[in-house]
């Protein structure tokens, strides 16, 4: 496998891919595509050992880091499938860094771990994670809160959680969302609210259809698929 010509096609491969990454020009920026192409240039960098990559994207990444949740840690993308995304991602990037030998920015341990309560909080008791926005089912640990009700004002979320009485999945849960920053994995879900209880999602989010453009995903976007007020039969622009 390791012949000669093949070697040396995979190095310049991996070269011009670190290049390309360490463009700004094809940057995403404020947006977790971004923190990926900024994970890809890292690995270049420590496998060429170019200290301008690696410093460029560490540079990158920090501010990524630093808007992708916000004061709350709440993730900016409308979804809580990215915000677990996102959070474990940055956290891999660290763990990287710090087995390279490199010293990562403050920022990006702070925001994976800035975004932990609201994980929590997007937790139902029988442990999936309430799909709001662009978010498939995935199982998270059960978690124990210290409180009954968390408000974030500034991302307009409000949760509530009854305390546990025996079977934590026996217990009561709800969210109401009326709020965004931009309208990235949004849905038209303004004023929705989802609502689980004794094992049941009784009021249940849709998630992620797909992104394909079809029928499909144009109902999972619209009011109509999520509980909350629908004026005149039909649903409205999911735009800023």
């Amino acid at each position: 496998l390791w012949e000669d010509d093949f070697y040396d096609l995979l190095f310049r491969l991996l070269e011009a891919h670190g290049a390309w990454l360490n463009r700004d020009d094809k940057y995403a920026e404020h947006h977790n595509h971004g923190i990926m192409q900024d994970q890809a240039l890292l690995y270049a960098g420590v496998f060429f050992q170019r200290r301008d990559w690696i410093s460029h994207g560490m540079e990158r990444l920090s501010r990524q880091a630093e808007w992708a949740f916000n004061a709350e840690g709440v993730h900016k993308e409308n979804s809580s499938g990215y915000a677990l995304m996102v959070s474990r991602l940055l956290q891999k990037i660290h763990k990287f860094l710090v087995d390279s030998g490199e010293t990562p920015a403050e920022t990006i341990s702070d925001a994976a771990q800035r975004s932990k309560e609201y994980l929590e909080w997007c937790t139902m008791p029988n442990g999936i994670l309430v799909q709001i926005g662009d978010t498939q089912r995935q199982v998270m640990p059960v978690p124990s809160p210290s409180s009954c009700q968390k408000f974030y004002p500034e991302a307009g979320m409000y949760f509530y959680r009854s305390k546990a009485q025996g079977h934590p999945g026996d217990g009561t849960w709800k969210v109401i969302k009326a709020g965004y920053v931009n309208t990235e994995h949004k849905h038209c879900d303004d004023g929705s609210f989802v609502l689980y209880g004794k094992g049941h999602e009784i009021f249940s989010d849709c998630g992620i259809y797909g992104y394909e453009k079809d029928r499909y995903r144009a109902y999972f976007l619209s009011a109509k698929a999520h509980n909350t007020v629908v004026v005149d039969d039909s649903t409205y622009p999911c735009s800023a």
